[in-house]
């Protein structure tokens, strides 16, 4: 099987309406200041707040991902503000892959979820559910991402049975693995 690379694409759509929350929160952020030069009313906790906002935005924005088809591995590498980070999830542990749809509460429990996606990137979030083992304990762990059409049928490929497949058979994966 060849390698197959996929990266994040910006979509104008999403660029704008970032780009219009951040000015936005500048904005805001401009009103705390004249508000304390005017009134002498400064509010730290505010201003903290709406620059940590600002940060997220700009972090989950300008994030560049590439996802990575090996022979044994699916390889996300995710090049952000805070320097880049790599997660290689093997093949052998993953449950199943299908559409993320927001929950509260869902029938399993999972240790860690990653969001490795850009904001920009217009295309569809997918959910991967896989075991991760640390210190001779078995996790559960998701990631939300999103993928062309090619690396989804690379994935499908190399996961036969498990892509785009319903959360209801990732969860069913999952309960028979810790039966095991």
């Amino acid at each position: 099987m060849e390698k197959i690379v996929d990266q994040s694409i910006v979509t104008p759509k999403n660029t704008y309406a970032i780009s219009f929350s951040v000015i936005m929160l500048v904005s805001m952020i401009g009103f705390s200041v004249y508000r304390y030069i005017d009134i002498g009313f400064f509010s730290p906790l505010e201003v903290f707040a709406e620059l940590m906002i600002i940060f997220v935005l700009v972090d989950r924005a300008q994030s560049k991902l590439t996802y990575e088809l090996d022979k044994k591995v699916f390889r996300i590498t995710k090049k952000s503000l805070f320097g880049t980070q790599v997660h290689e999830i093997p093949y052998k542990d993953v449950f199943g892959i299908y559409d993320y749809v927001p929950k509260l509460v869902g029938a399993v429990k999972f240790r860690h979820t990653y969001r490795l996606h850009s904001a920009l990137d217009g295309r569809k979030v997918w959910t991967l559910a896989y075991r991760f083992m640390k210190k001779g304990k078995t996790e559960n762990r998701k990631v939300f991402f999103k993928a062309s059409e090619e690396l989804l049928n690379g994935l499908n490929q190399r996961l036969p049975n498990k892509v785009r497949i319903s959360e209801e058979e990732a969860v069913r994966n999952i309960i028979l693995n810790e039966k095991d």
